[in-house]
């Protein structure tokens, strides 16, 4: 058994029991927060497993810790399980709106428009776009090849921050895949600008664009 498939079948038991402790126990007010904070944030870079089984625990201390439940998600979607990276980030996303774009961003890659779109309205109804959460939605608009309106995404993103380095870097990716060549390099030699020289990696991208032009 692979530990992909070992993570599956483990992950179903837990789910399971929290439903059940979800219906049996009231809401814990007890729960140190700031320790379960610092255990999630000190898996760091272990071994899946290891992160498996601190972020299992700390779920089983409060099934709705939203940053724990988007770090589990985090961690399928690392390892390619898309079905169980949006479980988890839709149940952080319902206890903390602020991880709906990673829902939304799982559902694109995973081939659900419709769900995606319904996700992306749920973000724009629910709270003010910052830089971020624009170029997230940019992202996502792009991955469902809605480009006009990942466009209309990333320059509120550039609007809020002109110096956005990874605005610019989407920016470019969007207008190259509608063809708009030229202004993807525009995209592109703004963003080695604000990094201060052109590096090997715009230099070859823009030639390789050009080249299509």
């Amino acid at each position: 058994m692979t530990l992909e498939d070992e993570l599956r079948r483990r992950i179903e038991d837990i789910i399971q029991q929290e439903a059940v402790q979800a219906e049996d126990c009231p809401v814990r007010h007890d729960v140190d927060y700031a320790s379960l904070l610092e255990r999630v944030n000190g898996i760091g870079t272990a071994d899946k497993q290891t992160q498996y089984e601190v972020l299992s625990e700390v779920i089983g201390l409060d099934p709705d810790f939203a940053y724990g439940l988007y770090k589990m998600g985090d961690l399928y979607e690392k390892s390619g399980m898309l079905d169980w990276a949006l479980h988890f980030y839709g149940r952080a996303a319902d206890n903390d709106k602020g991880y709906l774009p990673h829902k939304a961003r799982v559902q694109a890659r995973s081939g659900d428009r419709a769900g995606a779109l319904a996700t992306i309205d749920d973000i724009q109804a629910g709270w003010d776009e910052g830089y971020h959460k624009s170029l997230e939605l940019a992202m996502i608009c792009h991955k469902l090849g809605m480009h006009d309106e990942a466009l209309q995404h990333v320059d509120r993103s550039l609007a809020h921050w002109p110096e956005y380095e990874a605005g610019w870097i989407h920016k470019a990716d969007i207008l190259e895949a509608t063809g708009e060549h030229k202004w993807a390099i525009d995209s592109l030699e703004r963003c080695s600008q604000l990094r201060g020289g052109m590096s090997s990696y715009f230099a070859e991208r823009i030639k390789m664009i050009r080249e299509r032009m």
